[in-house]
């Protein structure tokens, strides 16, 4: 949600680990290269361009992304792709509530992807908290 510089943590030899925030490695001796990024907010990006959908890989970031990115969300009601859970997202003070607070005060639900390709209903907080408690799937949408 903020701009400015920041230092981004590149892993080298399991480069899908990368992120703004060191996190929990499944792999041992990460190979940890420091890279300065500048980091913008998506709602000064895009402007009033309209924005149907988001995708979200962050590693544990998302709620920065999310925050800067409100004025669209609630003016678009985009569609957005994220992962979430526990091993990245608790390293940034993420939880499964501020997540979801987030979408439904911006009137999305949130589903798995595979529960929403299955036209299932959408999750209720303690679904979604269990599912990324205990990560049993971390692929999630919002969407209106």
């Amino acid at each position: 949600a903020t701009k400015g510089q920041t230092t981004f943590n590149f892993v080298k030899n399991a480069p899908a680990y990368s992120g703004i925030k060191q996190r929990r490695y499944d792999i041992e001796n990460p190979n940890i290269e420091e890279i300065t990024v500048v980091l913008a907010q998506l709602d000064a990006i895009v402007g009033a361009l309209k924005i149907d959908f988001i995708k979200i890989d962050v590693e544990g970031a998302e709620m920065g992304v999310l925050q800067g990115a409100i004025q669209t969300i609630q003016r678009d009601k985009p569609f957005i792709i994220f992962e979430c859970g526990l091993g990245g997202s608790d390293y940034y003070g993420t939880t499964a509530v501020k997540i979801f607070d987030f979408m439904i005060s911006c009137d999305l639900k949130i589903n798995t992807l595979k529960r929403f390709i299955a036209k299932d209903k959408a999750l209720s907080l303690i679904n979604f908290e269990q599912i990324f408690a205990d990560n049993s799937d971390y692929y999630f949408i919002a969407y209106p």
